[in-house]
């Protein structure tokens, strides 16, 4: 059950007026400045920015600066007390340490002690995480995680390379035997009083001590490692190794699957650009079907500008086959025996009009039924009408020589189509071509000057990279890596700086 509090009504007032003097006051502890105002400041004190609260127009009140600080390249090495409501860039001064300065953000401050000493303090957590993994015994093989794993792996193949040693069984014995008569002989010296003698035993111990330093310079283990979080190496994890004789280096590892991934991503960085490649080596990747599918139009327009050069067929205009049609009738009322020449007047819906040798009226009638009506002057008429005052031999050389003409004119006109072409035979001209292109695409592209990138397969371009990398492709330090199984699990390692 809560309890209720009862407060008196001069408590309240008491606690009222104490809340507002104390934020009064901690108002008033602050001097407000600008950034040229501190700007100027620091200068008038040589940079000397803890002076700056002492000076006598401040009455030891503490500053606060409204605005962001660049100080980057300025001879300061302490900024002492201050609030800054802005960012503060330190890049480039002998600052070291930031303690008692508040500010909204931190930009850059490389090429500074205080960067030094923030890096110190990193490779120390780093260290002391390392340590304690080594307490908890994190990584013991028989009961660990994947990290662990693949520390062990990374582990071995510096081994294997020669990045750092480490002790055998043997070794190991030896050190800790070497320890124990390091520790007896120091027993020995302390208790020896004949200086002659102390003068042997120390030298003893020398040599022991240097002989275990050697040892010692051996002894790295995998705890040296550390597992680089929210870095990794396309699709691999990445280790750094905090070993005395590795300067910090790092190696990528993952499984074979993540490997491989690995390599496809990096393929896939390269061929996001072509220009990585050489003309010559794009050449084995042009897409034919592309490169027809470009083609098409054009190939579809050639044909119809000039299709005298393509095997494709045209049909004849609407007036060559009206024209046709009227050769054919008069051939037909030639050899009815209407006598020529024949000059032809209209065509009314199937009933030609001519006027014949003797300037009579001729019509010719097409029946719906295929056969033809022959007029006389509006009188049908029988085949071989009747004309007076002819000379037959004449005539009939006159009407040979016509049909003659007429078949030819016909051929003539067959020969010489000027219509529409024919679009089924035109696609199958396209296609015969665009059939041509994929089988030499490059050849084309070459022809007319084309560059390759367009055409590039670039799925079977990075398949082929794939297949024919291996692994060292992205081991990027050296291309050397190497294939360590940890706990029926197989990894890739290498170093990649």
């Amino acid at each position: 059950m809560s309890r209720i509090v009862e407060i008196k009504e001069s408590d309240l007032v008491g606690l009222i007026k104490t809340i507002i003097f104390e934020e009064t006051e901690d108002q008033n502890d602050y001097y407000d400045l600008t950034s040229e105002q501190y700007y100027k400041l620091l200068r008038s004190v040589n940079y000397q920015a803890q002076a700056i609260p002492k000076l006598p127009m401040f009455k030891g009140k503490k500053i606060r600066v409204n605005g962001s600080v660049n100080l980057n390249g300025k001879p300061i090495k302490s900024l002492g007390e201050i609030t800054i409501n802005g960012s503060l860039t330190i890049a480039g001064t002998q600052i070291k340490s930031l303690d008692g300065v508040k500010y909204d953000s931190l930009g850059a401050y490389y090429n500074t002690p205080y960067a030094e000493e923030i890096e110190r303090r990193k490779k120390q957590k780093e260290r002391d995480d390392a340590d304690q993994r080594r307490i908890d015994d994190d990584w013991n093989l028989n009961d660990t995680d994947d990290t662990g794993e693949m520390a062990h792996a990374v582990f071995q193949f510096m081994v294997n390379e020669g990045d750092i040693d480490e002790l055998d069984e043997d070794e190991i014995e030896e050190l800790k035997s070497l320890e124990q008569k390091l520790e007896e002989l120091q027993d020995r010296i302390d208790v020896e009083t004949d200086a002659d003698t102390v003068d042997e035993l120390t030298n003893d111990y020398d040599e022991l001590q240097y002989d275990i330093d050697e040892l010692k310079s051996k002894n790295n283990d995998v705890y040296g490692l550390i597992p680089l979080i929210g870095y990794s190496h396309y699709e691999m994890d990445t280790f750094k190794s905090i070993h005395d004789d590795t300067n910090g280096y790092t190696y990528g590892i993952g499984t074979e699957y993540e490997a491989d991934r690995s390599l496809e991503n990096y393929y896939d960085d390269m061929v996001d650009d072509l220009s990585n490649f050489d003309r010559n080596t794009l050449s084995y990747y042009i897409d034919g079907d592309e490169v027809a599918e470009y083609f098409e139009d054009t190939i579809r327009e050639w044909i119809y500008d000039d299709p005298d050069n393509y095997d494709v067929t045209r049909y004849l205009s609407k007036s060559q086959e009206n024209e046709i049609k009227e050769l054919k009738v008069e051939l037909f009322l030639l050899n009815y025996g209407i006598i020529p020449p024949l000059e032809f007047v209209v065509n009314r819906e199937n009933n030609w009009e001519y006027t014949d040798g003797a300037e009579n009226k001729i019509n010719f009638i097409s029946n719906q039924d295929g056969s033809g009506t022959v007029l006389l002057n509006g009188t049908p008429t029988l085949k071989n009408p009747t004309y007076e005052d002819i000379d037959w031999d004449e005539m009939s050389e006159n009407i040979s020589d016509r049909i003659v003409d007429i078949d030819d004119e016909i051929e003539t006109i067959k020969d010489n189509p000027d219509g529409d072409l024919d679009d089924s035979a035109v696609e199958k001209e396209v296609e015969e071509k665009m059939d041509e292109i994929k089988d030499d695409p490059v050849r084309w592209l070459d022809d007319y000057g084309m560059e390759y990138q367009q055409f590039v397969d670039v799925r079977g371009l990075k398949e082929q990279l794939v297949s024919d990398a291996d692994y060292g492709t992205i081991a990027s330090y050296d291309g050397t890596y190497d294939e360590i199984r940890i706990n029926d699990t197989n990894y890739i390692v290498f170093r990649i700086d």
